[in-house]
């Protein structure tokens, strides 16, 4: 379902799940989707809303409208409610409008903002904006002043997360990984470049040749970008992986690889892993 979907815009989904499961939702809503966008693209947000309007305000008002149950577990699958499939729906449909292959948070948003009287919706209509002009907004790149400061890369992980890390990637790498098992937790969870989902750690381990094998070839290079504060206490890793060619594809395209590290009672292990396929070049 997600193939379209670049890494950000997967890691919004990613997120509004997570959300969900904190609030011991029964499904993942618009709400939950504009609260990952606070987490995941907060100046694209800014964009569109009233100055007054906090990151927190948006939190607080939302947190209204949202079901409350027992926390789930955040490897639990939740559905998306029809609502949100829609939402997801506009959001594909505002991709192909735009004349974009993929689909980005800016389109997650416009889809967010055409959904009806949701409240989502009705928070992000306050400034009385059109869709056009919303369109207009979000869909420009943002100008940054000149010698604005760098964005903050976050706290230093652990020596025991990067650790984990890199023996992920090594035995991707080795293409040994049916023979010596991936760092992985139980109930672990990867999306490969194709948007094929694979659940568990006996899972992923029996598939990881399928899985990762492409990962392994001779020209095949890997480059950590970095590695950030992720919620509840995880770290997400983002990997460039380059000269990736299924199908023999000879135009040497590359994939970002999302890595979610997580600790369970002792051991830093990889929760979760997501794949965008994408041209890279060196």
């Amino acid at each position: 379902m997600f193939e379209r979907y670049t890494e950000k815009a997967r890691r919004v989904i990613f997120f509004a799940r997570y959300e969900c499961s904190q609030y011991g939702s029964p499904e993942i809503d618009p709400q939950h989707m504009l609260i990952a966008l606070t987490r995941e693209a907060p100046s694209l947000l800014r964009r569109v809303l009233e100055p007054d309007l906090s990151i927190q305000d948006i939190r607080s008002e939302l947190e209204k409208f949202i079901p409350r149950g027992i926390r789930i577990p955040t490897s639990a699958e939740v559905p998306l409610s029809e609502d949100s499939k829609k939402v997801l729906l506009l959001a594909v449909e505002e991709s192909e409008r735009s004349g974009n292959l993929h689909v980005g948070p800016e389109h997650i948003l416009l889809g967010l903002f055409m959904d009806g009287e949701s409240p989502a919706a009705r928070i992000l209509k306050r400034a009385g904006r059109d869709i056009t002009t919303i369109r207009d907004l979000v869909l420009e790149p943002p100008s940054v002043p000149e010698g604005a400061p760098a964005a903050d890369a976050g706290t230093r992980p652990p020596g025991e997360v990067m650790a984990t890390l890199e023996k992920f990637l090594a035995r991707i790498r080795s293409g040994d990984p049916p023979e010596l098992p991936l760092p992985l937790a139980n109930n672990a969870l990867v999306v490969d470049w194709k948007g094929l989902l694979y659940r568990g750690q006996n899972e992923i381990n029996k598939s990881a040749r399928a899985v990762f094998g492409l990962y392994s070839g001779m020209d095949v290079k890997c480059s950590l970008v970095r590695v950030l504060d992720g919620p509840d206490k995880t770290f997400v890793a983002i990997v460039l992986w380059f000269n990736v060619t299924p199908d023999l594809d000879a135009s040497k395209p590359g994939h970002v690889m999302t890595v979610v590290l997580g600790q369970e009672i002792e051991d830093w292990l990889v929760w979760y892993v997501q794949v965008t396929p994408m041209v890279i070049t060196t």
